[in-house]
């Protein structure tokens, strides 16, 4: 089935490069642009945690989020809010680790 589909789509290509003299764009995740939001559904407990321990670092949620998924991904963030320590990062996303919603 693989296979029959990759034939289909390179004959696909073939007939519109004849029609058009060009290729398609590309319309996967690397050639679209982002707004920089999205939303995330959790639960409860882990919004309620992350709530609180952002409080406690003195930054926003959604900065310390952005702050988390970024270490998470091995980049550093930078923020016009006080940027939160990554050995605290660390300690905190091993104890909260990502819990799936109970729905």
């Amino acid at each position: 089935a693989v296979l029959d589909g990759e034939e289909a789509k390179a004959l696909w290509l073939e007939d519109y490069y004849e029609d058009n003299q060009t290729y398609p764009e590309s319309q996967g995740a690397f050639s679209r642009d982002y707004s920089g939001k999205f939303n995330l559904r959790l639960s409860p407990s882990l919004h309620r945690e992350l709530a609180i321990y952002a409080r406690s670092e003195g930054v926003s949620l959604n900065a310390l989020c952005s702050q988390l998924l970024s270490y998470s991904l091995g980049r550093k963030h930078t923020s016009k809010t006080r940027s939160v320590s990554a050995q605290a990062s660390h300690n905190k996303m091993s104890r909260i680790d990502v819990q799936e919603d109970s729905h």
